[in-house]
């Protein structure tokens, strides 16, 4: 080759690469978007902004007239919401209307825009609602106006394939407190439904709180921040706490998402932020149900041990020496901090250096308990909460096939030993040949049900 081939030929190398690095990658990568966005059909000017129209308007929505009228704020439709949303600078959105202001045609409409929405790359968005449910023979909220139908809460169905209602509606002023579904049946039916279960602001200073939260579980997640924390900053502390106490602290797997609660225009925060593969309606469904993403308005940060990450279960045996990383790229300067949680044994605060822009924070940890770990980050109006990373310590066991399946099982790291069991984990395809042994991990807690 001579130098004028070779020379061109570098020429085109290189122009290649400034043509590749021109266009953004959109595959793994950090997105954010919000949760809890209503459209027009739960407000009083309906899904096409024109309270005039009838047919599409929530006139149980009281609350959005003021906002028709003195905000300039009429329902919006799916279009006109992603168009605000990305001059907000999001991703995604997750849009969930009030179920006893939406039918199942208005569902659907819902679910086909958001579907013609879609935009590779660019923006992608979940269809769903604001269910209301039965909350307890105790729960008595103000605006029922009913001794028969006075409980009522809200779960987010984020990401549903198909409507589901609410027993009775479209009746003023009881449909607001339904007597079905429960709550405990709502998130059943959510999660049967492939979609995403949020207790929505189990505390609120006037109505739809959650009086039966300690009494459901099985939820994907807690919504800890609803709309502007400073102008709820004790309810939205509060719901903090119940998470934490309620749900992390008693062993549960239990995430922390953020909702804007917006009736009108979109709004940029707070966010969900969210790591995934790809930016399109599945992967964020998985992704928010993996808890791999953080409740904020100031950037990320993710927690990982190894290849292990937010969300994650990783397995140790007693004493085993952990590091803990922090990756983060946040917006502004923010304070971290960092906690350690065991069940029934409370939280251990770690006070960390302050963080800006990019970068990673390691530190090591001996686990002698079942743990969890998760952080948070201030700095003034700039917030940041994490999902949990879990560390659970596994009991190593060895299992040997005597013949006939007489199994004997000896622990590893204990000094115990289980002879003459026929462990049902050990049938079918995981069934230990005569003479063999297996060395196999189990954690604590099910080492009973291994035994059986």
């Amino acid at each position: 080759m001579n130098k004028n081939k070779k020379r061109t030929a570098l020429i085109l190398i290189l122009l290649g690469i400034i043509i590749l690095n021109a266009y953004p990658s959109f595959g793994a990568n950090w997105y954010k978007g919000t949760l809890h966005t209503h459209t027009g059909f739960s407000t009083y000017s309906g899904y096409d902004g024109n309270p005039d129209t009838d047919e599409d308007d929530c006139l149980l929505e009281l609350v959005t007239i003021y906002d028709y009228y003195f905000h300039n704020q009429p329902g919006k439709n799916i279009s006109q919401l992603k168009q605000q949303a990305l001059g907000l600078g999001l991703k995604w959105q997750s849009f969930e209307d009030h179920s006893y202001c939406l039918d199942s045609s208005e569902f659907q409409t819902v679910k086909t825009d958001c579907i013609n929405a879609q935009q590779n790359g660019t923006y992608t968005c979940l269809a769903g609602e604001e269910l209301s449910v039965y909350d307890g023979l105790f729960d008595k909220e103000s605006l029922c106006f009913n001794e028969v139908f006075k409980s009522g809460a809200h779960i987010g169905a984020n990401g549903i394939s198909s409507y589901q209602s609410q027993s009775p509606t479209g009746i003023f002023p009881i449909s607001y407190c339904p007597i079905s579904p429960t709550a405990q049946n709502a998130i059943k039916n959510i999660n049967n439904d492939n979609g995403i279960s949020i207790i929505h602001h189990p505390v609120t200073p006037l109505v739809w709180d959650m009086d039966s939260f300690e009494y459901v579980s099985g939820e994907t997640g807690v919504e800890v921040w609803n709309g502007d924390w400073d102008n709820s900053l004790i309810y939205n502390q509060k719901a903090l706490e119940l998470w934490k106490n309620l749900r992390l602290l008693k062993g549960m797997k239990s995430f922390a998402f953020s909702g804007t609660d917006s009736h009108g225009d979109a709004v940029g925060e707070p966010y969900q932020n969210v790591y995934l593969n790809s930016l399109d309606s599945n992967s964020l469904n998985t992704g928010l149900k993996s808890g791999r993403s953080v409740a904020s308005n100031n950037g990320w940060i993710d927690l990982s041990i190894g290849d292990k990450h937010m969300g994650d279960v990783v397995y140790v045996v007693e004493g085993d020496e952990i590091t803990l990383n922090m990756g983060y790229d946040v917006d502004s300067q923010c304070y971290p901090l960092l906690y350690e949680g065991g069940i029934k044994s409370g939280e251990i605060l770690y006070l960390l250096d302050s963080i800006s822009g990019g970068g990673t924070k390691s530190q090591d940890f001996t686990i002698t308990k079942n743990s969890y770990f998760r952080a948070e980050c201030f700095s003034g109006d700039k917030l940041i909460f994490t999902n949990p990373i879990w560390v659970d310590i596994v009991e190593q066991i060895s299992v040997t096939n005597n013949g006939d399946d007489d199994l004997t099982i000896t622990s590893i790291t204990e000094d115990k030993s289980w002879a003459s069991v026929s462990p049902t984990s050990f049938t079918g395809s995981n069934k230990i040949p005569p003479g063999q042994s297996r060395v196999v991990n189990v954690t604590i807690k099910n080492l009973n049900e291994v035994l059986l």
